[in-house]
């Protein structure tokens, strides 16, 4: 039977006690966002209509869709129907924000995976921002090679207001980041948590699908008891470790990335994502 789905017991005590603990975290944020139950009701109702229509695919009727997600029919319907013109709707200073946090992000990414672009110990080489030469690579250059809709100099201006980057004797570019860091901008922000999040979530969701052939790798390593100082010390130690396999992994995927589609290979994506939690800094607020 086709999309045949296997829940899990919804009244398992184990999986409650899972739902509570995942949901703790994020309904601080709604709150620290100011975002109220009743909007988060209705919001988390649409979703419902909109992943059970993806789990019934070959027959997302209505009425199914509303058995499976227990939304009724009618709601169903005019939510389905409000997705059609929402799909339509764009903002677009919010959808500039966050091309450009991804252009920069990839921008990063190339500077720091591209031999031509590193010196001998592998860091990233200072770029000058021009060059007449094509075979003699430049700020421009790589920028061009990413995006031809923002102009180099509007880029280069940011990540210098930001830190990210700076112009050394001879005016030439100089990278100071080994990621890109998103700004203070709340959507920024956003746009990689969300990425970050989802990717975490999927995983999450696809390991405990009881039909799942091939779980995807999740580990984690967590300890009680630590001194203060152990965990500062750890703490480093990992960001250190974890950054130096994010930009091997960030340079091997370069290299074997589709460099031209022809439709022959259908592209697949891999997120890999490292996180370090510190109860020390959870209930930390800004001064």
């Amino acid at each position: 039977m086709k999309n045949a789905i296997t829940p899990i017991p919804a009244d398992s005590g184990v999986f409650i006690k899972l739902m509570r603990v995942v949901l703790r975290p994020l309904i601080k944020l709604l709150l620290r966002q100011g975002i109220s139950y009743p909007f988060f009701s209705d919001l988390t109702k649409s979703l419902y209509v909109e992943v059970a229509a993806e789990l019934t695919r070959d027959n997302a009727t209505d009425s199914r869709i509303s058995l499976l997600s227990g939304v009724n029919r009618k709601e169903v319907k005019r939510i389905r129907a409000d997705e059609l013109v929402n799909d339509q709707l764009s903002d677009d200073d919010t959808t500039h924000k966050l091309q450009q946090a991804s252009i920069g992000a990839q921008l990063i990414s190339s500077w720091l995976s591209h031999v031509d672009l590193l010196n001998e110990s592998g860091h990233p080489l200072p770029l000058s921002r021009t060059s007449r030469d094509e075979n003699i690579p430049s700020f421009d250059s790589l920028v061009r090679s990413v995006t031809k809709d923002v102009h180099p100099r509007s880029i280069l201006d940011d990540w210098i207001s930001r830190g990210l980057a700076t112009l050394d004797a001879q005016d030439r570019v100089c990278l100071t980041q080994q990621a890109y860091v998103p700004s203070r901008d709340a959507d920024e922000k956003l746009f990689f948590a969300q990425k970050n999040l989802g990717a975490h979530f999927d995983v999450v969701s696809h390991n405990l699908d009881p039909v799942t052939l091939r779980p995807m790798f999740e580990r984690s390593v967590y300890y009680h008891n630590l001194p203060p100082e152990a965990v500062a010390e750890l703490s480093l130690w990992a960001h250190q470790q974890s950054m130096q396999m994010l930009i091997e992994l960030n340079k091997r995927a370069q290299a074997l990335a589709i460099k031209d589609a022809d439709g022959k290979v259908e592209p697949k994506t891999l997120h890999l994502g490292v996180y370090v939690y510190r109860s020390d800094l959870i209930n930390e607020i800004k001064s």
